[in-house]
């Protein structure tokens, strides 16, 4: 069993009851119950849930830094409520700090106009940019992260056929789960992808009058799917295309057709892959 400690610092609210602000035992620590007392001149500061969340927050900030330890450690906090219909106002507003960065996160509560909260947020931000630090590299930002664009779940795919089966494997997997009901969206990443390298003849290029802008054009212009709108047989409807992308190397290198200047249409050989 390790040695336990006893910890106190007055710069953190000091209530002068018979009991420590931590104690410090097997490298935790573990912290006495904080309120909204505020740091700066010890007195208690009744108000808004928020506003005695922040101060409770701050004095377990203070005690955990003078500790040795930071908010980003915490494994554990439990939290007392009067009246649980305060929770969300509770865990509306959170803030982290590390070096050189400072991140505030604002939840709203399902049905929020939220366009018009980001808005109502740049506005505030705008208004504290004289109370910032005069050297700050960039600006404070304000962005919008939707949870429901995040992923749920997240599949690794390992084995020994190589990368660029194992993208192809994914690909597959991503029609599969694409087609179950309620998933919005899944997104392979990783993986090789397969390219075509190309790499033309001088000569042949100013033979044919070509440059290479006007060659590297030329090859994405064939080197897409086009589509053939939309068919109808009886009740079913779909939809017809040409797929003319190169799968392979020996796609590229047939003749490719360029307009003359006369109007006239002349073929040439796409360099050699």
């Amino acid at each position: 069993m390790g040695e336990r400690k006893a910890f106190q610092t007055d710069k953190a609210a000091i209530t002068g009851g018979l009991y420590s602000q931590a104690v410090i035992h097997n490298g935790l620590i573990y912290l006495s119950g904080q309120g909204p007392i505020d740091p700066q001149t010890n007195e208690v500061t009744l108000g808004t849930v928020e506003k005695e969340s922040e101060l409770a927050l701050e004095n377990i900030r203070i005690i955990l830094e003078e500790a040795g330890s930071s908010l980003n450690k915490i494994l554990q906090v439990t939290v007392y409520l009067l009246d649980m219909k305060e929770y969300g106002r509770f865990n509306e507003v959170r803030s982290s700090s590390t070096e050189g960065m400072s991140s505030i996160i604002i939840e709203f509560v399902a049905g929020t106009d939220i366009n018009e909260v980001l808005s109502k947020t740049k506005d505030k931000v705008d208004l504290a940019k004289p109370d910032l630090p005069a050297d700050l590299e960039e600006d404070p930002d304000v962005i919008e992260v939707n949870i429901s664009e995040l992923p749920i779940v997240v599949l690794s795919l390992t084995g020994t056929v190589g990368l660029v089966r194992l993208k192809e494997i994914a690909e597959e997997l991503q029609d599969d789960i694409e087609s179950i009901p309620g998933v919005l969206e899944a997104e392979v990443t990783g993986g090789l992808e397969q390219e075509i390298r190309v790499e033309p003849d001088p000569g042949k290029l100013a033979y044919y009058g070509l440059s290479i802008l006007s060659l590297q054009s030329i090859i994405a212009e064939e080197n897409q799917n086009v589509s053939g709108g939309p068919s109808a047989w009886a009740t079913a409807g779909s939809s017809s295309g040409s797929p003319a992308s190169f799968r392979a190397p020996r796609r590229s290198s047939g003749p490719v057709k360029r307009p003359t200047p006369s109007g006239a249409r002349c073929s040439r050989p796409t360099a050699a892959c």
